[in-house]
């Protein structure tokens, strides 16, 4: 990708580091209480975009900058939080920082990722007070900030903006703070050179480590910030204070592991193999319908390993070099329990999508446009592990058997793997009805209806007469099936006729794979219900988290898939079978990719 110097947020979901409350060297030394002039002290934060990995030595890491469009900065909010530590500081004050602040260079692939805040002179912190600060960058209309904007050139100008919260004042905790905020999709638009809400990421003060945490291991949201008695000590010191954040939304995208978007069936099944499957389409399918604004984290992740491999290190925390050290995972609004059905945003045939993502293949310069898809994480503990609970990938093709026609319709009886053209079905059909005692007559044939304008999974006598009519010789009108006709025909197919409208069928992946086979191994364990899945050694296997890319390479298909949306099961993944074979990456963002086979 072009340069991205984005200001002075390095954005980064791959850089997040932890940061070290360090006094300037004319401060006061540490464990003495600093003497503010007038009860007035001085910062100068740095906020830092995500544009590089911070050298990960995950195993499934791989980093990709993106767009340009989702580093852009348009605004930004500082909300400072006093108090002994994090869990008790209350916000107190705010300010914020205009686009004009930010400087963005008229080529819009030339963004800014650092940007030094400029010395604000604020309250100083009582004795035994820190002060911790939250960035919210390019903020919802419920994010505002009230009261006179001082001076900062004026002597006396001490910062009294408050943050607001759908226009009502804030005084309270981060954990008040971050509340379940209903999912838009304009908190990750690249319209006007792009707007994604961004806000602290969660950082570790130690790297990632082997059976047990080290000593003093913590992580932190808010960023400590140093206060200084005078406003030159201040001047230069934004590096000291830096905050890192992170998109707060999730980011997909699809490719078909060929040169034009299309794949050849490899099957030892007759009617399958050499069949051809070109991708329509694609949409995720069951996303959450709700987020935390704030990156949530549990600290009981510390404890957990796989337990497979001596030498594997806790998945769920950065192994970078030096620090920042990155948070692998997240807690989402359902977290813990079953969430119900109208908790996400399913796709059925009653509610098929307005338009569908185009599907990239190996020829496809640079993901773009409609090519890309955001969406709210969606995390689960193991034990929850469902499709029904989880993130997946929808996708609609065009599946035509070898020698057959693209876009003609085919069907498939009884739940068997034999195709049929349209011309064989309806002399399957019409041998059926000859064989019993509802023949048609010398001047009657059977004719797929003009009306039957979806493909569907027909399972009895009314889908039949909905598919199916009677033309007679020299007469334009036709007639309706008999129930008994109908009946017949039903039952010869074993309850089950899938009609392939224009050879059109969708494939419901396996959910999106986040830490996957390499770092959640199954290891010789049958999953029949969720609760086979261990929490220490599976949590996180499936999931989307915010500021992860997630890249689905489809690299093979078997077989076709349904005429209709399938239904989202409610078993656990690894009990699901699919046609599809695919693989996961993950870029930075963190970018991963999920290789499939249909």
């Amino acid at each position: 990708m072009k340069n991205l110097k984005l200001i002075s947020i390095l954005l980064a979901a791959g850089a997040i580091a932890a940061c070290n409350k360090t006094l300037d060297e004319n401060q006061p030394d540490s464990g003495t209480t600093p003497v503010y002039n007038g009860n007035k002290g001085y910062v100068n934060i740095s906020l830092n975009l995500p544009t590089t990995s911070g050298n990960s030595t995950r195993a499934n890491d791989n980093f990709d900058n993106g767009l340009a469009a989702e580093y852009n900065v348009n605004s930004a909010i500082i909300a400072l939080f006093y108090g002994a530590d994090e869990n008790s500081a209350t916000c107190t004050w705010a300010f914020e920082l205009s686009s004009n602040d930010f400087q963005v260079n008229s080529n819009p692939n030339n963004i800014t990722s650092y940007f030094a805040s400029g010395v604000r002179m604020i309250q100083a912190p009582a004795e035994g007070q820190n002060v911790y600060a939250l960035a919210i960058i390019n903020p919802t209309s419920s994010f505002t900030v009230s009261g006179n904007v001082p001076d900062e050139n004026a002597g006396n100008a001490v910062l009294s903006t408050q943050l607001q919260v759908d226009g009502t004042p804030f005084t309270g905790l981060l954990s008040a703070l971050n509340v379940v905020a209903n999912y838009d999709a304009s908190i990750a638009s690249t319209r006007n050179n792009g707007n994604f809400l961004m806000t602290n990421a969660p950082v570790s003060n130690k790297a990632s480590f082997q059976t047990t945490a080290p000593e003093g291991f913590n992580v932190t949201t808010l960023a400590p910030i140093d206060v200084y008695t005078d406003k030159s000590l201040a001047s230069g010191a934004a590096s000291a204070n830096p905050i890192y954040v992170e998109r707060a939304v999730a980011k997909a995208t699809v490719k078909v592991n060929s040169n034009d978007g299309i794949l050849i069936v490899d099957s030892e099944v007759p009617a399958f193999d050499e069949a051809k499957v070109t991708f329509d389409g694609w949409v995720l399918q069951n996303t959450n319908k709700s987020y935390f604004p704030v990156h949530k984290v549990d600290n009981v992740w510390t404890g957990y390993f796989n337990g497979t491999l001596l030498d594997e290190y806790n998945r769920f925390y950065s192994r970078t070099l030096s620090a920042p050290y990155r948070v692998y995972w997240a807690i989402d609004n359902n977290y813990s329990s079953e969430a119900a059905a109208d908790n996400f945003n399913v796709f059925t045939n009653a509610n098929q999508p307005g338009s569908w993502n185009s599907v990239g293949n190996n020829s496809t310069a640079e993901y773009s446009g409609n090519l890309v898809e955001y969406c709210a994480e969606n995390t689960t503990v193991a034990k929850q592990m469902s499709n029904d609970q989880l993130t997946s990938v929808l996708l609609k093709s065009t599946f035509t058997p070898d020698g057959g026609n693209t876009g003609d319709n085919f069907f498939m009886l009884n739940n068997t793997s034999e195709i049929y053209t349209e011309d064989n079905f309806i002399a399957w059909a019409t041998a059926i009805l000859a064989n019993s005692s509802y023949a048609l007559t010398a001047v009657q044939s059977l004719a797929i209806k003009e009306s039957a304008a979806e493909g569907k999974t027909i399972t009895d006598e009314d889908g039949v007469k909905a598919l199916l009519e009677i033309k007679i010789s020299d007469n334009d009108t036709p007639i309706e099936l008999s129930d008994n006709q109908a009946n017949t025909l039903i039952s010869a197919a074993g309850s089950n006729i899938k009609f392939y409208k224009d050879g059109v069928t969708y494939y419901n992946t396996v959910v999106i794979e986040h830490f996957g086979d390499g770092q959640t191994p199954l290891t010789n364990t049958d999953i029949n219900v969720v609760t086979d899945y261990d929490e220490a050694k599976h949590l996180g296997r499936y999931g989307m988290v915010r500021n992860n890319w997630y890249e689905l390479v489809i690299n093979s298909v078997s077989g076709p898939g349904e005429p209709e949306i399938p239904e989202i099961p409610d078993t656990p993944v690894d009990q699901t079978s699919s046609y599809i074979n695919c693989q996961i990456n993950i870029l930075s963002w963190a970018k991963r990719s999920q290789g499939v086979n249909l």
